[in-house]
């Protein structure tokens, strides 16, 4: 999906067809970011807290209260989705 803004105009144009019914989405920012940040910067220029599936589930893993267990799903889901070039940071270091 590509996303025109025009004024106060946004067209969006799908790259595909779309079902009736079918839920469309779209990012009001970068998604890479960490949760909190993407919650702040959110809440600061949208007025909003997101409370998408993933959201919801990035905020639970990052909460002290949650299960000790889910501390190697979220060491992995950091460096799936983190910015981080890998391996670059130590060639530097």
């Amino acid at each position: 999906m590509c996303k025109v803004l025009l004024a106060d105009w946004v067209f969006l144009r799908a790259a595909r067809d779309i079902e009736p019914c079918e839920e469309l989405t779209q990012f009001y920012c970068d998604i890479r970011m960490p949760v909190e940040m993407r919650q702040k910067e959110l809440s600061d220029l949208f007025g909003f807290s997101c409370t998408c599936p993933r959201c919801r589930f990035e905020l639970q893993l990052e909460s002290p209260s949650r299960d000790a267990s889910l501390d190697a799903s979220l060491e992995l889901w950091r460096r799936f989705y983190s910015c981080e070039v890998p391996l670059v940071h130590q060639r530097f270091a």
